[in-house]
């Protein structure tokens, strides 16, 4: 076509806009089509290059979000910590993320995933208050009415603090990454049925756990309902024996004793597969009462001692001294947690520590049940001893080698044994749990932020929400296509000696057609 010396004329530039316009157009259907295909379950394809196939699912992750029974909900609530720690979290932020494209790619109709900015905490603020958060870094997993929580800290990653000495600088790192561990087990929690429904006595003096105060359990009452039970009361003045959906049962720290119909209420109910969380009195004076909780724990296999235990504190000098009520509060650290136990595995393993005031101590009695499973889970420094008051109810706080145990006593001890008026059946809970702790003060509201992951996952073992999964956690290594042990090397071959000169072939020849037409 001849063009004008004076430019080109109107039809031809109408011609050349219809051109463009029409590639346009038929460049985003191609676009919208080849979306449309890719996100259709059935039709896309994907091929996993990793060297340690980080893009693949688990075979038993994947079986648990094909079997939801309907669509899960999964919202994080992630933000960078302050330095040093800034580029080690942003780390593991952008590895959750990556994980949960890969987790929900295909499978829209299953899970949903909702990442909300804490950057700008407008954004976020309603969204948080609905699920009645007050800590950030937090990952809810909810499914119909269910819901629970991952910390992204504790249950996903473990991080190494490093060391800061500009002598000996090691930065802060990744330790573990199991996020396939993490989800899997939360989404089974979500996925497993009804509710578990926590019932704390009340009516004999135990710890308040409705509303904050002093020596209240009001943090761990409120963070087991963000975990996803449902917590309430059992007054036994009001409804004698204990209700068909009750999971767990908690006493604490009860001051006055229990009388013989309420005991028998408890009884029935560990004899049916019941759960039992057990504080003994802190009161020496209740504690020797013939109806106190020591008394029934006795009859699952566990002896409460009297006394307290205690344990050398250091002054600021270093020194060790004892003669005080100070060595009544134990630090134990990681040592003194049972390792192989669901409960303190996972704190075991982060090198946690707890923080356990004036606590009672226990030993395995010769009275419970014979196929019962006695574990330790929690034990005193090994400089302990059990000091036991005076007929006068006083306290030396000075260890007496000829009177006095000493050594690192148990603190926290847990029993499971087949549930008598159930021994025929194949439910699980025909397993009866009973979970002893010798001090209520370790798990009120003051020493919550310390201690209140050991009290949710002993919560989480009573209610049988401890399921095991042999997934093994990630390689703390950065994500790279492995071209020497995969079949990857071949594709990229192909792709760069065939498939571009090919490609820049068949341009040339429409170029060459379109010149010569």
């Amino acid at each position: 076509m001849a063009l004008k010396s004076g430019g080109t004329s109107s039809a031809v530039r109408m011609r050349i806009g219809a051109q463009v316009a029409l590639v346009i157009l038929v460049a985003a259907g191609c676009a919208y089509v080849a979306t449309w295909l890719a996100a259709r379950p059935g039709l896309a394809r994907q091929f996993d290059w990793t060297a340690e196939r980080r893009n693949t699912l688990p075979v038993e992750l994947a079986e648990i979000v094909d079997a939801l029974p309907q669509r899960a909900k999964i919202e994080t609530f992630l933000r960078p910590m302050d330095a040093p720690f800034t580029e080690v979290s942003q780390d593991a932020i952008a590895r959750v993320r990556d994980f949960l494209f890969v987790l929900a790619k295909g499978r829209e109709d299953q899970l949903e995933v909702v990442h909300w900015s804490l950057d700008d905490i407008a954004t976020a603020k309603t969204r948080l208050a609905e699920l009645d958060l007050r800590e950030d870094n937090v990952i809810v997993i909810s499914c119909g009415a269910e819901k629970t929580l991952l910390r992204l800290y504790r249950d996903v990653a473990e991080v190494d603090v490093g060391n800061p000495d500009p002598r000996q600088f090691a930065p802060a790192r990744i330790a573990s990454f199991r996020p396939e561990e993490a989800f899997a087990l939360a989404l089974k929690r979500v996925s497993s049925g009804a509710p578990v429904r926590i019932l704390f006595s009340s009516g004999h003096g135990e710890r308040e756990f409705a509303a904050p105060g002093e020596g209240s359990l009001f943090e761990l009452s409120r963070a087991l309902s963000v975990d996803g039970f449902t917590v309430g009361a059992w007054d036994s003045s009001r409804e004698p024996d204990l209700p068909a959906d009750c999971a767990v049962l908690a006493i604490a720290d009860p001051r006055q004793a229990f009388g013989v119909e309420e005991l028998d209420a408890v009884r029935r109910f560990l004899a049916r597969g019941g759960r039992l969380l057990a504080v003994p009195s802190s009161s020496d004076a209740s504690f020797a009462q013939s109806g106190a909780l020591h008394a029934l724990l006795a009859e699952s296999g566990i002896q409460v001692s009297a006394g307290r235990v205690a344990a050398p504190f250091r002054d600021p000098s270093g020194a060790e001294r004892v003669g005080d009520a100070r060595v009544a509060t134990l630090t134990v650290p990681a040592e003194g947690l049972e390792p192989r136990h669901p409960v303190t595995e996972s704190l075991w393993r982060a090198k946690r520590r707890l923080v356990v005031p004036s606590s009672r101590a226990f030993a395995k009695s010769g009275t419970g049940p014979a196929d019962a499973a006695f574990a330790e889970l929690v034990r005193a420094p090994r400089n302990a001893w059990i000091d036991r008051p005076t007929p006068a109810g006083l306290y030396a706080w000075v260890p007496d080698v000829e009177s006095e145990e000493l050594g690192p006593v148990p603190l926290c001890v847990a029993v499971s044994y087949l549930a008598p008026a159930v021994r025929a059946t194949a439910d699980e809970r025909a397993v009866t749990r009973v979970l002893a702790l010798g001090s209520a003060d370790s798990i009120t509201d003051k020493l919550f932020a310390q201690n209140g992951d050991f009290a949710l996952n002993a919560f989480n073992w009573l209610a049988a929400r401890d399921w095991r999964l042999s997934i093994p956690p990630r390689s703390n290594e950065r994500a790279r296509i492995d071209l020497a042990q995969s079949a990857a090397l071949p594709w990229f071959n192909r792709l760069a000696i065939v498939g571009l000169p090919l490609v820049c072939a068949l341009l040339g020849v429409v170029l060459f057609l379109r010149r010569r037409s």
